[in-house]
């Protein structure tokens, strides 16, 4: 779905579309990729978009904070804007429906605090 999001962007928003997904480096870490698309956007982004439910995303999540702390502007895939307190807020609701849906799920509690950690930088804590 990436992939063909990423394809009809390039169609309606010029010049480039950078697409993190189909980026697969054997042994690389979420940190390593975090660095690359860290770069990435401070180097060369005017604008992030998001795909629908990126708040349940870490990666994500964490480009959407990065972006909101550099001060770029952060869309939905139709081009609305995201204020970082409505991304802390999204992320909010997301961490509340983690946390009702995580026992027995040890990778969604360690997602839900990360996705807390994220929403605090964001000043909605």
């Amino acid at each position: 779905m990436m992939r063909e999001t990423a394809h009809r962007l390039r169609q309606q928003v010029p010049p480039i579309v950078l697409d993190p997904s189909p980026l697969v480096v054997a042994h690389w870490s979420q940190q390593q990729y975090m660095l690359l698309w860290r770069g990435l956007i401070e180097r060369h982004a005017r604008e992030v978009r998001f795909m629908p439910d990126w708040e349940y995303s870490r990666g994500c999540a964490e480009e959407f904070v990065f972006a909101a702390a550099l001060g770029i502007p952060t869309l939905d895939l139709d081009g609305s804007a995201i204020a970082p307190v409505a991304g802390a807020a999204r992320l909010a609701r997301a961490i509340d429906r983690l946390n009702k849906s995580i026992a027995g799920h040890e990778r969604l509690a360690a997602l839900a605090s990360a996705l807390n950690a994220l929403r605090n930088e964001l000043g909605g804590g």
